[in-house]
């Protein structure tokens, strides 16, 4: 029998103020993209625009991806209820597998293909494993496809040129794990037909509820230090 005598951790205020002073300390640095992903207004527009696009002609979105280049994708998929969106980024064979089977019409099916340096190992055999499908019912994959990299000499973005294959941005400062705010994360969303512009105005509210704020002033840190539901959780953002 496993007794738990207590489940809420006093967080001290010295630890309190070392997160409130990180966060402060990020959120001035000019060199971290994802800090500006929402003023780029660009990358808004190409997600949304393709997104439709992909949403009128395709019953279903897959998305090739591993690590941030899926993680944002589940998030959304998970936070709105999607049905239609489904993420491989699973390398065990079964479970790959298992997952293509939910595909209901491969022809009404559209693909993501993400990698933010393009040269993604586990992507680019998966890319490969389905490009081999498609080839052996007679489909043309090349049609039902986006890639989203860096736009840099990479082995995805000049395949996708290769196929004249659409190609979303992901900005060399941006980097992956914080890509849900780019196309990344931007496109599916799109396709899912949510408010693109009303995710970009929150996040850029988001940043300025904070930016600029004095460290010692009431900040997030406030509300989740406090004990809830006999547990508590504490958010920290480690500076460099």
């Amino acid at each position: 029998m496993i007794e738990i005598s207590q489940t809420n951790r006093p967080t001290g205020p010295d630890v309190l103020s070392h997160c409130q002073n990180s966060l402060h300390s990020l959120l001035k640095r000019k060199d971290l993209g994802f800090l500006d992903l929402p003023h780029r207004i660009p990358l808004w527009q190409e997600s949304q625009k393709l997104g439709n696009q992909w949403r009128e002609r395709f019953q279903q979105l897959v998305v090739l991806g591993i690590g941030g280049s899926s993680l944002g994708v589940r998030t959304l998929i998970e936070v709105f209820n999607v049905q239609n969106v489904i993420v491989l980024d699973n390398v065990d064979g079964i479970t790959f597998q298992r997952e293509l089977e939910h595909i209901k019409d491969w022809e009404k099916t559209g693909w993501a293909v993400i990698s933010k340096s393009g040269t993604t190992i586990e992507t680019l055999c998966a890319l490969e494993f389905v490009q081999q499908i498609y080839k052996e019912k007679g489909i043309r994959f090349d049609q039902r496809v986006v890639v989203i990299s860096e736009t840099t000499e990479n082995s995805l973005s000049k395949w996708a040129q290769l196929h004249s294959i659409p190609h979303l941005e992901i900005p060399k400062d941006v980097g992956g794990r914080y890509s849900v705010l780019s196309p990344v994360g931007m496109f599916p969303a799109a396709y899912m037909g949510l408010d693109l512009e009303a995710l970009r105005l929150g996040a850029i509210g988001a940043l300025k509820k904070y930016h600029g704020r004095h460290p010692t002033d009431g900040s997030i840190f406030e509300q989740f230090s406090a004990p809830r539901m006999d547990y508590q959780l504490l958010v920290l953002f480690i500076s460099p």
